[in-house]
């Protein structure tokens, strides 16, 4: 379960993705057993407020969360970080389907303070690169939020450019390694058009060719970051 979290050298911190809530037994016993989240469970000093504090980055340091997802391993802790701007895409939140298939668990949009909620349609927005949609989100070209919609609902990623070359935190878009570089598809039970999913691994493929540099790091899979370790990509565990 993957958090990132960049220091941009004027808007402070930005997060990726806000990690586990603290109490996965909130979420339905119902639909945890069995599922990928059963076996977690967030250990005192390991939650992300703990990790981030660990680095010198208190939760009132945070100025945007964005959020890939609104699944609870993405927005679980939206609501920790008092100063921050929580971004989500509006195929996400208002996706009356996604409302349906979650009707026995609690809504995730309960994780997010709508008084500091940032909703973007990016369906308006002009390519970026192979991407159909990306929007600058500081208007400075350091960070792009990409349309990466087909593993989940109104999924997002992040192009980040750094000193040494970009990043893209594929979010959803790509569970792991083989998704992109193998292309292979996941259990159609885990995305919502497989079609798309295919073309976002498509399209970040075409942008690896075009930046030899990019590093793409996929939801769930740190191998990218071991095959291309750079001095500006620190993990954490």
């Amino acid at each position: 379960m993957l958090v990132f979290a960049i220091r941009h050298p004027k808007e402070g911190v930005i997060l990726f993705g806000a990690g586990l809530p603290e109490d996965l037994g909130g979420l339905g016993a119902k639909r945890v057993k069995g599922a990928a989240l059963s076996p977690f469970k967030v250990e005192p000093g390991r939650d992300i407020i703990s990790q981030l504090g660990k680095r010198g980055i208190k939760a009132e340091d945070v100025k945007w969360v964005v959020l890939p997802d609104l699944a609870p391993e993405w927005a679980g802790r939206a609501g920790s970080f008092p100063n921050a701007t929580v971004m989500v895409s509006a195929q996400a939140w208002f996706n009356s389907k996604r409302k349906e298939l979650e009707s026995d668990l609690p809504d995730p949009r309960a994780f997010v303070p709508e008084e500091r909620l940032k909703i973007v349609d990016l369906s308006k927005d002009l390519p970026y690169g192979p991407f159909e949609h990306g929007r600058d989100l500081l208007s400075d070209g350091a960070l792009v939020v990409v349309d990466l919609e087909g593993g989940v609902a109104g999924g997002i990623g992040l192009w980040v450019n750094l000193d040494s070359g970009p990043a893209l935190l594929a979010g959803p878009a790509a569970f792991v390694y083989d998704n992109i570089y193998d292309s292979a598809l996941p259990d159609r039970r885990f995305v919502v058009d497989v079609s798309s999913f295919a073309w976002n691994a498509r399209a970040m493929r075409l942008a690896q060719e075009a930046v030899p540099r990019l590093v793409i790091v996929p939801a769930h899979d740190l191998s990218t970051l071991k095959l291309s370790p750079r001095p500006d990509l620190t993990l954490a565990p």
